[in-house]
């Protein structure tokens, strides 16, 4: 398949086109390198794509706006607008009219919400509540894409992947690293909770399947191991990865979310303290997809990863 992956230079995007490769796909990595073949400067509610899609077979769309960096509160869902959903429904437009065969959209298990249980986990059947502007805008611009392809010949895949780990990840496991190398007590003994990740390498075997196997209709698929950890296991884990003795402090959760709450952190405390399961067994059973790495694995070569980048 002749693939096209926006995002080639994220984290996400950068594994995806060396496994597509790997798979024998010839991969069109879009740019912001004016020397690429690939060159796109910006990606907006008007570029032009109708160039880069001329024998396109599948457009993967990572690209997306998920930091806040806006001025005010005001103008920020229009900004993650803008990104999220304008600039992918021109995308997904002008790939219908050159003919792409699927498009496959990289949204986010957060248009499901913040938290779920293990008694209670997220399915692609669970109600939508996303919660802040990019989960918003990837929920609106799924919405767009299921309207958009519900004409069309040209078919749409929703990926929901929760949070994806690997090395080159930028999330908190980055600030966890240098803590716990520190020797700073983490105060998460009596936290008891449950969290879902993604291994890079899964994410990418999802993918890579959406890409060429047989679909029926427009499907969506959430993105996650098959394994959970609790916020403990994955500081233990992290501790073991860089040769450290994590300590532990037992601090009551309610007064760790009333301090993280009143430092304007409340969403740090939600993402380390706060339960968040994935059922992706829909995933792996209609993909027929064997998970590979496990989340552990993954965890020490995100780890391996950023000591190795800080010791050049």
């Amino acid at each position: 398949m002749r693939v096209l992956v926006t995002g080639s230079s994220g984290f996400i995007g950068s594994h995806l086109c060396s496994y597509l490769r790997f798979c024998g796909h010839t991969v069109y990595p879009v740019s912001r390198d004016p020397l690429s073949p690939y060159y796109v400067p910006d990606i907006n509610p008007f570029t032009d794509w109708s160039s880069l899609l001329r024998g396109v077979d599948v457009v993967v769309h990572c690209a997306a706006r998920v930091h806040r960096k806006v001025h005010s509160r005001k103008d920020e869902i229009e900004v993650f607008r803008d990104s999220n959903l304008r600039s992918t429904v021109r995308l997904a437009s002008q790939s219908i009219d050159a003919g792409v065969q699927r498009f496959v959209f990289i949204s986010t298990i957060k248009v499901h919400g913040e938290c779920s249980s293990v008694s209670h986990p997220f399915t692609c059947l669970s109600p939508f509540n996303p919660v802040g502007p990019y989960a918003i805008s990837k929920y609106e611009a799924e919405l767009e894409l299921q309207a958009l392809f519900s004409s069309s010949s040209s078919k749409v895949v929703v990926i929901r992947p929760c949070l994806t780990i690997g090395p080159g990840v930028k999330s908190n496991i980055n600030t966890l690293v240098r803590l716990i190398r520190l020797g700073v007590p983490m105060p998460f003994s009596l936290i008891e909770n449950s969290r879902s990740f993604c291994p890079i390498l899964t994410l990418c075997q999802i993918i890579e399947s959406t890409v060429s196997k047989e679909l029926n209709g427009n499907p969506v698929f959430l993105a996650a191991s098959q394994q959970y950890m609790s916020t403990k296991l994955l500081v233990s884990t992290i501790a073991n990865a860089v040769e450290a003795n994590p300590i532990f402090l037992p601090v009551p959760k309610t007064l760790l979310m009333a301090i993280l709450t009143l430092s304007f952190q409340k969403e740090t405390f939600d993402k380390l303290c706060g339960s968040l399961v994935v059922d992706p067994l829909h995933t792996f059973q209609t993909l027929n997809i064997v998970e590979t790495q496990s989340v552990v694995d993954s965890i020490l070569d995100s780890c391996s990863h950023i000591i190795n980048k800080r010791c050049l």
